[in-house]
């Protein structure tokens, strides 16, 4: 708290003994790590210096400790895992199990919250666990409980994960800590919903609303009513449904949570499209669309779009449907923009997709010029050297190229991403070129957007023509028919585009910083990733490692 901050910095002004300056400078570093965490890394290295230079090796730990909380809400993981080792080793050394086992539970976290090897998280919080256990440590042992329950719901191992929310929430009773229960038994609810036990989700969930019920907090109540209604929703009790979901946007509307709001009233949208009751679904559409733009959250625009559209597709008004597609996909290709590129909303936009296209190309065949130029003049340059000429002006030129060249690569990711801006639906129409009624051929774009747009298709694995085709209640032939008098190209070309594109957005959102470029192309759905590379580059006329570089540059 701002109290216990502004009390602690007062008596570090107060003190004059260094050791109980560390001591402070460690309390201090702590309380700022959840309000500033580079006043919290900046505090903890000077406790680091003081330490050392007074050799008091016992002030390091709690450093260490502020450290690793520090770069773990900064995403360093690789720091907070160094430094989260250097005190498990100082800890263990003085014999200090409670903190030794706190410090394996921290590891165990930043190894859950990297997301990459969550068998190492679930092993450092087991042994954390055992460590509390021996000491009769409750508190540390309901946290851990409740953490190995939470790498095991990422690892999909639903068993477990309710074997350890169930352990943690026995602590917390005999404990009688009632209000962290709400959000054991919140979150027990999403795990026994994610296996299909909607019944037990339900339950959990009205525990959580009943506890939080006796707390007052606007906040819970509303987010638990929405997932409760969700649950109903899905377990067909319907009524049930439109009560709690009701009740969510009463909570929001009291609280003027704006996306809450938009939120409740789409979901209420869709409880109506499952009732069959479209008249009523347009109505809360509409509302969830006008609270969207008042507060003008893209997402939830997009979202109002998307419903929208679903309605008028089930009311049979395909003219609507097709707007409604439209403005949905205009608003999905644009949200990456506006969230990470605000400065490219100045650009001119009037281009064509096609243009933009020719101009990578162009770019990337004077790049290629560029390239062979460098490779000639660095072969002069060297005869120049060995002559013991002037080189100066020759090492101008060269590093003019040098310059000149990366300009161009540059240029092609400011091209990229305009095109992420420009890029348009995957439906355009063209009159009287194939064989299909336009009502046909809608009707299969309309079924390929779903496909690809919605349930991304593309990233399965070795997909075929004829298995899309199946999906989408076609033959090969007519679907390549399709695919190549819309977009021009065959299969497994307008696929792996798809792929690009999706790739091109997952390089530049920071939620993918800790993903390497071999897991993006796994994940959207390339078998390697000298195949991706390649298409990659095909596409965009640059590599993925040199796109992802200078667009996150762009957008910092």
């Amino acid at each position: 708290s701002q109290s216990m901050i502004d009390s602690l910095r007062q008596e570090l002004n107060n003190s004059k003994d260094d050791i109980e300056k560390i001591g402070i400078l460690n309390r201090l570093s702590f309380e700022y790590i959840w309000q500033n965490t580079d006043t919290a890394i900046t505090l903890a290295n000077q406790s680091v210096k003081l330490s050392e230079a007074n050799e008091y090796r016992k002030g390091l730990p709690s450093a260490y400790r502020s450290l690793s909380l520090a770069e773990k809400l900064k995403g360093n993981f690789d720091k907070a895992i160094e430094y989260t080792q250097k005190a498990i080793a100082l800890y263990d050394e003085f014999e200090d199990t409670s903190s030794l086992a706190i410090s394996y539970k921290d590891l165990g976290d930043i190894y859950h919250s990297q997301g990459e090897d969550e068998p190492k998280s679930v092993e450092y919080l087991l042994k954390a666990l055992r460590l509390a256990e021996s000491i009769g440590d409750k508190k540390t042992m309901a946290a851990c409980f409740n953490n190995i329950a939470l790498a095991y719901k990422h690892m999909e191992n639903y068993d477990k994960a309710i074997e350890y929310h169930h352990k943690s929430i026995e602590l917390k009773q005999e404990m009688g800590n009632r209000r962290s229960l709400v959000f054991s038994y919140a979150n027990l609810g999403v795990v026994y919903n994610n296996t299909g036990l909607i019944d037990e989700g339900i339950e959990y969930y009205l525990k959580a609303l009943d506890i939080a019920e006796d707390f007052g907090n606007k906040v819970h109540l509303a987010a638990i009513n929405e997932n409760l209604g969700l649950a109903y929703k899905d377990n067909k009790e319907f009524n049930k449904a439109r009560r709690s979901i009701s009740k969510a946007l009463e909570y929001f509307s009291e609280i003027d949570d704006g996306v809450g709001i938009a939120i409740s009233y789409y979901n209420l949208a869709e409880l109506s499209k499952d009732q069959k009751n479209y008249s009523s679904g347009l109505n809360f559409a509409k509302r969830s669309l006008e609270k969207s733009l008042e507060i003008n959250s893209a997402v939830q625009i997009m979202d109002s779009y998307k419903i929208y559209h679903e309605l008028y597709s089930l009311l049979g008004n395909y003219k609507q449907a097709y707007e409604y597609l439209k403005l949905y996909k205009d608003k999905n290709e644009s949200i990456f923009n506006e969230e990470k590129h605000e400065q490219i909303a100045e650009l001119q936009t009037k281009y064509e997709t096609e243009k933009k296209q020719q101009q990578i190309a162009l770019l990337e065949k004077e790049q290629q010029l560029n390239a062979e130029v460098i490779e000639k003049q660095e072969i002069t340059i060297y005869f120049i050297i060995g002559m013991l000429l002037v080189s100066v002006v020759f090492t101008i030129t060269i590093f003019r190229q040098y310059k000149k060249t990366a300009e161009s690569n540059k240029a092609l990711v400011k091209k990229n991403l305009e095109l992420m801006q420009t890029e348009t639906s995957i439906y355009s129409l063209k009159k009287n070129q194939n064989k299909f009624s336009d009502d046909t051929k809608l009707e299969i774009l309309d079924k390929l957007n779903t496909y690809i747009e919605d349930k991304k298709i593309f990233k399965t694995p070795k997909l075929s023509i004829d298995n899309l085709a199946k999906e989408l209640d076609t033959n090969r032939t007519y679907l390549s028919e399709i695919i190549n008098d819309e977009y021009g190209t065959n299969f497994n070309q307008f696929i792996n585009s798809r792929r690009v594109i999706e790739a091109r957005k997952m390089l530049v959102d920071t939620k993918y910083e800790i993903y390497t470029i071999e897991s993006i192309a796994e994940e959207v759905g390339f078998s390697s990733k000298s195949v991706f590379n390649e298409s990659f580059k095909k596409f965009t006329g640059i590599s993925p490692s040199f796109f992802r570089q200078n667009a996150l540059k762009k957008s910092a």
